[in-house]
């Protein structure tokens, strides 16, 4: 494929979970995420609310992808590759159809997909390719050719970057340990405490 070609023709996809970008999109995120079916008691999703009017409403999730994209991009030009890269949300903008669109616009014909997940599984994987295709359908993209990259859970670099942590760790100060025990351990229990009463009494429940 030449420089031309592959200027108009493929194209790579970063796919990801997305995340509210302001407090005016968190209702519309928390009701894309709690797709109906999901079992979670009213109670939890305003407390949920309140977690983002915490922080402002915006999550960091967004904006990490996007430097993630900027790099590639950069990463391709210097390589010589004019292939583009765009990004593409399963619960925020811009959402996979937006990206179906964006490429049908642009002519595209192949695009290598990029699951942000380093391992497989239904929740981390196949859910993000079911919405792929659903919206690739949906927005009359079906001749492009989508092309998925291989799980990178033991990509070198990968394992590098992960093991670049252990060093902050070593250098983190007890009460900051604390903190993070703190957020993940209590706030495992606080979710759980809260939705297990409304799961007992409807015999079923789930907590993602």
């Amino acid at each position: 494929m030449n420089t031309a070609e592959t200027k108009t023709k493929a194209a790579v996809l970063l796919i990801g979970f997305g995340g509210p970008t302001g407090p005016e999109q968190v209702r519309s995120f928390l009701s894309s995420v709690l797709s109906p079916g999901t079992n979670v008691p009213s109670e939890r999703y305003l407390e949920v609310l309140k977690h983002y009017e915490h922080i402002g409403g915006v999550s960091p999730y967004n904006t990490s992808t996007y430097k993630q994209r900027d790099a590639l991009q950069k990463w391709l030009k210097e390589q010589g590759s004019d292939l583009q890269v765009g990004v593409g949300f399963r619960h925020s903008f811009p959402s996979l159809k937006d990206a179906f669109e964006r490429l049908k616009k642009s002519e595209i014909k192949r695009v290598v997909s990029v699951v942000l997940s380093s391992f497989r599984s239904y929740s981390s994987f196949e859910k993000y390719v079911e919405r792929l295709e659903a919206e690739q359908k949906n927005t009359g993209a079906s001749e492009i050719q989508t092309i998925y990259t291989d799980p990178f859970y033991e990509n070198p670099l990968f394992i590098e970057a992960q093991a670049s942590r252990i060093w902050d760790m070593m250098r983190m100060a007890e009460a900051d340990w604390d903190l993070v025990l703190d957020v993940n351990l209590k706030g495992a229990f606080n979710v759980t405490k809260a939705c297990i009463r409304s799961m007992v009494k409807a015999r079923y429940g789930k907590i993602v």
